[in-house]
């Protein structure tokens, strides 16, 4: 398998906020980097394509909430249309990664912690990615 060269960007989209998470240019870490208020899909697209140029991101990876049988949902449908977006403006590949334990992971891993060490979000994007990159890593079936 050739190894991952370049910082892939983590994105666990939400109605009002959006977690961000950046892995290191080999993806053998994943660093939360924040979360942002979600006004509209088109300023989302303007700053993740910003945020794209400053990290020299070569990918994104867009978490896809299925729902608990793996159908698409409204909010899949709207994650969808994201990515296009995102494909049309950033010109970069962008991969819908199953996000179904993401956020229960999230909340679990900061109640262990005893405190919380990020937003919910930020730690969602961070396992979201973690989850894509430990797939292609181990080259695990969706």
């Amino acid at each position: 398998m050739t190894p991952i060269r370049g910082k892939i960007l983590g994105v666990d989209y939400g109605a009002a906020k959006v977690g961000l998470a950046i892995s290191s240019e080999d993806a053998g870490f994943v660093f939360g980097r924040g979360v942002v208020r979600r006004e509209s899909d088109d300023k989302l697209v303007e700053h993740l394509k910003a945020l794209c140029l400053q990290e020299n991101i070569i990918s994104v990876v867009v978490g896809f909430p299925l729902n608990a049988k793996g159908e698409k949902g409204d909010a899949a449908k709207k994650v969808e249309a994201l990515a296009e977006k995102l494909r049309d403006h950033l010109k970069l590949p962008v991969i819908l990664e199953d996000e179904r334990m993401s956020t229960g992971l999230a909340k679990i891993l900061q109640r262990e912690a005893g405190k919380k060490r990020m937003p919910d979000d930020e730690e969602s994007a961070r396992i979201i990615l973690q989850s894509y990159l430990d797939r292609i890593h181990h080259r695990q079936p969706l």
